[in-house]
């Protein structure tokens, strides 16, 4: 049976990414004796024109403060941007 504080953490981390408009429906989200895993694949939620980097930089530092949480590993891919050459 998963720790509480586990439960906790990844109820917080589900809802600070889909606040930032993250799409995490292809991404698996994990806590372990307070560490939170990331896995899987993430990117935003189509038509906000946020930036992805931005908006997981923010997540991450925020996540790091809350108590519940001792530390959050990010190991999701992020698409690439593709650029077109003329």
């Amino acid at each position: 049976m998963p720790n509480e504080l586990d439960v906790v953490a990844i109820r917080l981390t589900r809802n600070e990414l889909t606040k930032r408009s993250i799409d995490i429906s292809r991404a698996d989200i994990s806590a372990k004796n307070g560490v939170v895993a990331i896995r899987g694949q993430i990117s935003m939620t189509p038509g906000t024109g946020l930036d992805l980097e931005e908006e997981i930089h923010h997540t991450l530092r925020n996540l790091r403060g809350r108590p519940e949480i001792r530390d959050v590993v990010m190991d999701a891919k992020v698409p690439t941007k593709v650029t077109k050459h003329s």
